[in-house]
């Protein structure tokens, strides 16, 4: 059954559809009446990938009794984002008409996307909310989420001068015969981690295309499992989908020996401001201490704020120590968003 026959009647009036391309300038109106800022650019994004990759979405409209829009819901699914090893439906964005909100036009969205997702044999579904937005909070836990066990942790683009500014900053001394200034030492500090300095002799550029077989190699090396599919579909859609190449290989001696794939998000999770999010990162194990994945955050980091952005964001499963800990060591912090989960089966 497609989603298009799934056209289900609910209380009211109201009636749960497929989204259409004609939908967008209602969309895009009712999103704004309700955050206070129009986001057009980010709906027109999430229509076209939907579009080229109808598999990797559920968008659905609610109509009134007199035809208009009265609500919608954009789900994407994910297949491998932050190390996970099964695909995963994110609730990135829900609205409907404030005075339609007590017919249950929001559970009717949810209900009919969950039943397309089981369809699809997704297991759980997941969300992000900042903390704050006690609204929205109100609505994910009427919805049956609970917090899940992942850390959403953030860094500050704009204020932050990082471990990884000064790791760059002592490469760049060592390089030009010089000495920073003696400072207090700090035992649990970068000099004092497994993983040593990004090194300025580790050339970092944009993915291509012809990166595919070396990131697969280097993927299946990093998460022991083969993710073909999804490394595919993020090459797909940051090489020929995406207005903002963010992602980015690490070579020694011309070949490469680490990535990082991430995406900027313009919309997503009840967001205004576009943030950059860090979906992987992978090392070949024989160069994971040589600061292969410290170069490519230096990168990244440095790339970002060339375009003006504020934030990047990650996650990782609540006993990813390692993990967790080389982020934090290098200037990451909790977010003030979490991460929600729930079973569909």
């Amino acid at each position: 059954m497609t989603t298009a026959q799934l056209a289900t009647a609910i209380p009211g009036g109201n009636t749960v559809r497929a989204m259409r391309p004609d939908d967008l300038d209602a969309v895009a109106a009712l999103d704004a009446r309700i955050g206070g800022r129009m986001r057009r650019g980010y709906f027109v994004r999430r229509l076209e990938s939907a579009l080229a990759a109808p598999e990797r979405h559920v968008q659905l409209a609610a109509e009134g009794d007199n035809g208009a829009l009265a609500g919608f819901i954009f789900y994407l699914i994910e297949a491998g984002e932050f190390g996970a090893g099964e695909r995963i439906a994110a609730l990135e964005t829900i609205g409907v008409l404030p005075e339609l909100r007590r017919r249950r036009v929001g559970a009717a969205l949810i209900e009919r996307a969950r039943a397309i997702m089981r369809r699809k044999g997704i297991a759980s579904e997941t969300t992000r909310a900042d903390w704050r937005n006690h609204g929205l909070l109100a609505f994910i836990d009427g919805a049956g989420f609970k917090l899940a066990p992942r850390h959403v942790i953030s860094f500050d683009l704009a204020n932050a001068h990082s471990v990884l500014e000064s790791e760059a900053e002592a490469a760049a001394l060592a390089a030009a015969g010089l000495q920073a200034e003696p400072q207090e030492i700090d035992y649990g500090g970068p000099q004092f981690e497994s993983d040593p300095p990004a090194r300025g002799s580790i050339p970092v550029r944009s993915m291509n295309a012809d990166d595919f077989a070396a990131v697969m190699r280097i993927d299946r090396l990093t998460f022991a499992r083969d993710r073909h599919d999804y490394i595919r579909s993020k090459m797909t859609e940051a090489l020929q989908r995406s207005g903002v190449r963010v992602s980015l290989v690490a070579e020694i001696d011309r070949t490469p020996v680490g990535f990082v794939m991430a995406k900027m998000e313009f919309g997503e999770f009840g967001r205004t401001e576009p943030v950059a999010v860090l979906d992987t990162i992978g090392v070949d194990p024989k160069f994971r201490r040589a600061g292969v994945a410290s170069a490519l955050l230096t990168q990244l980091v440095g790339n970002l704020r060339g375009l003006a952005i504020d934030h990047l964001e990650t996650e990782a499963a609540r006993d990813q120590f390692d993990m967790l800990g080389f982020f934090y060591r290098r200037g990451f912090a909790p977010s003030q968003r979490l991460a929600f989960s729930r079973p569909l089966t």
